[in-house]
């Protein structure tokens, strides 16, 4: 995982050198594990908001639950849709 992430960075300078933009600047590489834990909880958020509201544009009733805590799994939602 550690490699990819290089080559995404990498990527992303040569990127910015042909370009000639400054790209580089506005993106931290040196980002804390609690920024990116946090990051990853809202992504994983974004994308269980997203499947219930697709659920709900097909006439699903839908509630999301966390079913356990946060310091046991943050992938702790559930989504339950029940068909209208």
């Amino acid at each position: 995982m550690r490699i990819l992430a290089e080559e995404i960075k990498q990527t992303f300078l040569k990127t910015e050198a042909a370009n000639g933009a400054d790209m580089v600047e506005n993106v931290s590489w040196n980002w804390t594990r609690e920024q990116k834990e946090n990051l990853g909880c809202q992504a994983k958020a974004l994308l269980e908001i997203g499947r219930a509201e697709y659920l709900h544009s097909l006439g699903y009733t839908v509630n999301v639950y966390r079913y356990v805590d946060f310091s046991l799994s943050p992938e702790n939602l559930l989504i339950v849709g029940t068909k209208n």
